[in-house]
């Protein structure tokens, strides 16, 4: 082999080593600016579910459920599994006329993941309040679903504390008012 065979042979391999390196030193960037895209993506959702969590709870502060319904149904449909939204859901259908019978399915998925330690207004907070079983209560008695309420009620009733004098008085009236709804469904048949 001559000399100069031998350095021309040593440039290719070196060559491609280069392009070997080149290619690899892309691959990273790609991977990098690919996972750079990836968590800013996900960062940005963080925030649009954030901003739009709290735009859509304004609604709810000045009791125009209505208008509160749609983002919060939008919320529910780009972050699914979420049992607060859920609980919110159905409870703005509870409070929309001729929409009860819609706040079941909400309130009931969102029975899964029920929290006594519930913050309110919190856009982190991926569980429902425990009142969303009394909602779901009021549900079912606005659907006269008498017996199911009755149940509802009471498995409230359970969770509250005795000092809570205001909630039992109330959540006894409901339950006195599922009764007497269910007394008056039988003696009409």
């Amino acid at each position: 082999m001559t000399l100069g065979s031998w350095l021309q042979h040593k440039l290719l391999i070196s060559g491609n080593l280069y392009v070997i390196n080149t290619f690899f030193y892309l691959m990273k960037l790609l991977i990098h600016t690919f996972m750079t895209f990836l968590f800013m993506s996900n960062l940005i959702c963080a925030q649009d579910f954030k901003s739009e969590f709290y735009k859509a709870h304004i609604f709810i502060d000045y009791e125009l459920y209505e208008m509160a319904l749609p983002a919060f149904l939008e919320l529910d449909r780009a972050y699914p599994g979420n049992s607060n939204v859920q609980a919110i859901i159905g409870y703005l259908y509870l409070h929309t006329p001729n929409q009860k019978e819609k706040s079941l399915k909400f309130l009931q998925s969102s029975q899964d993941k029920l929290s006594a330690y519930y913050k309110f207004r919190n856009h982190k907070e991926e569980c429902a309040p425990i009142q969303s079983i009394w909602f779901l209560g009021k549900a079912y008695h606005a659907n006269q679903q008498y017996e199911k309420a009755l149940e509802k009620f009471s498995e409230y009733k359970e969770v509250l504390r005795k000092s809570n004098k205001k909630d039992i008085a109330e959540i006894n009236r409901d339950i006195q008012l599922s009764q007497n709804a269910k007394k008056s469904v039988s003696n009409s048949i």
